[in-house]
């Protein structure tokens, strides 16, 4: 069986995206304008807090997805149930070959 043509660009998009986790890194690089950012993944179980408002804000001026998930499935994307601090940012690599 071959793969269908829109799976192999899906796995060519994703062999270029760097995910990141924690609070701290996530802020930074979404603060940085030249990262190009696919997807910012919130827990559905955070708890108020103004970094998170600030990293919402940040994503809705700069047109970025934000997904909520369970911790499960945010720590399935993060790889670090332990230290994701309950974030994850999906950056897409632009000149990684």
């Amino acid at each position: 069986m071959q793969d269908s043509p829109e799976y192999l660009a899906k796995k060519a998009f994703f062999d270029k995206v760097l995910t990141v986790y924690g609070r701290n890194p996530v802020m930074e690089a979404l603060e940085d304008e030249n990262i190009t950012i696919h997807k910012l993944h919130l827990s559905k179980s955070n708890k108020d807090a103004d970094v998170l408002e600030q990293m919402k804000d940040i994503a809705k001026k700069r047109d970025i997805e934000v997904v909520y998930h369970d911790k499960q499935a945010l720590s399935r994307i993060s790889k670090n149930a332990k230290q994701d601090q309950g974030v994850a940012l999906d950056m897409v690599l632009e000149h990684m070959e």
